[in-house]
């Protein structure tokens, strides 16, 4: 576990590991073009192994390259940077490093869940939070001053929250508050007809984004979260689908996940269909894990006499050969993921290529994404 302080010295912001070295000290005022100056805000419990921060970023974090930690724990009031109780999910965490460093915040926040990696981190990054703070395109922080770290689009696109519905859905159950929210938080704005962002509250922010409004809103947003009668759930839920309108004043944000790779991570496919021939073999080779081990369950005598296969009651293994079955589904799946990776490679080779890169980013422009009659593509769920 690693314990850090925090320290304010001159208008600069250290944190430091009681453990370890100091991590980084920087003067969020100082303007850095090649490294913006950048804060990872993580919201922990104070059970939570922070380790895979060092694990995996420490040759990002430093002077050197401008990047550095404000992790908040949410349940241990005597953490040097903690909420002032445990509600909200992130929200509050996120919340108190605004009011609590406005003055001085770094060029960029990216505000995260405190998890190397989580479902609804980003496929084509292996899922892998440090993956998504490794790559993300920083000058596309600056330049948009918001970007949602998550790609896909299920669920929260590309038509989610409805404020003025009426009837209750056990899938959306902050949606019949969001009216009622919206005119204490909001109270000149009209209420937008739908929310919608990607879930879940993971996104980069820059100083300015966040100076558009005074402190005294985001201490506003803080009391409400403290003062409401709603739980911890429900408000955590509202204001997932709140952040793209306080820094953006947009209430729907569901960029092109091609574009949104590309352009934020540098995941790039020349022709834009590759995207979604990637996420075609991602499903055909989850499949086939999904036999392997109903045939692994099979042989262990859980699956009474017979294995799944395609989803459903697959053959008998005494009369198609168990063994020889999974020895050939070890094979394709071995096979598809080499494919996987090799066209994750290709991708990041484009990427680096500011003309190819570019050139992605107008490719997938050109390509109407939804079919209004038939939803949202496959690919943009994974």
């Amino acid at each position: 576990m690693i314990f850090l302080s925090m320290n304010l010295v001159d208008g600069d912001f250290c944190v430091r590991s009681h453990s370890g070295p100091l991590w980084g000290r920087h003067n969020p005022n100082t303007l850095n073009t090649t490294h913006p100056v950048t804060t990872l805000v993580l919201a922990t419990l104070a059970a939570d192994n922070n380790e895979w921060i060092s694990d995996e970023l420490s040759d990002l974090l430093g002077s050197s390259t401008n990047l550095h930690t404000a992790i908040y724990v949410v349940d241990n009031p005597l953490a040097p940077l903690h909420t002032p109780t445990n509600k909200g999910h992130e929200s509050l965490a996120y919340l108190s490093y605004i009011i609590d460093f406005y003055s001085t915040l770094p060029e960029i926040s990216i505000f995260l869940h405190g998890h190397p990696s989580a479902w609804h981190n980003n496929h084509l990054l292996n899922m892998s939070t440090s993956e998504m703070i490794r790559h993300l395109n920083r000058e596309k922080v600056l330049r948009e001053g918001y970007v949602n770290l998550r790609c896909h689009w299920s669920p929260g696109c590309p038509d989610h929250l409805h404020p003025q519905a009426t009837a209750f859905d056990s899938t959306k159950t902050e949606e019949l508050h969001i009216a009622a929210t919206w005119t204490d938080l909001f109270p000149e704005e009209p209420l937008p007809p739908v929310l919608s962002q990607p879930c879940c509250s993971q996104f980069a922010v820059s100083a300015t984004a966040i100076r558009r409004h005074p402190v005294e809103k985001y201490i506003l947003f803080r009391d409400w979260i403290l003062q409401t009668p709603l739980s911890d759930y429900i408000t955590g839920r509202i204001f997932e689908y709140f952040w793209q309108y306080i820094f953006l004043s947009e209430a729907v944000y569901c960029p092109d996940p091609r574009i949104c790779y590309c352009d934020g991570y540098g995941v790039c496919f020349e022709d834009p269909e590759g995207y979604a021939g990637y996420f075609e073999l991602v499903m055909e080779v989850d499949q086939l894990k999904k036999e392997l081990e109903a045939w692994a369950r099979f042989r262990e005598g859980k699956l009474g006499g017979r294995a799944v296969r395609d989803g459903d009651e697959g053959p008998d293994p005494v009369v198609e050969g168990g063994d020889a079955r999974e020895g050939w589904l070890e094979g394709e799946i071995r096979g598809i993921e080499e494919e996987l990776e090799r066209r994750r490679g290709e991708a990041f080779e484009v990427g680096r290529d500011p003309l190819r890169r570019a050139r992605a980013i107008e490719m997938a422009r050109d390509l109407t994404m939804v079919d209004p009659k038939d939803g949202p593509p496959f690919w943009t769920a994974r």
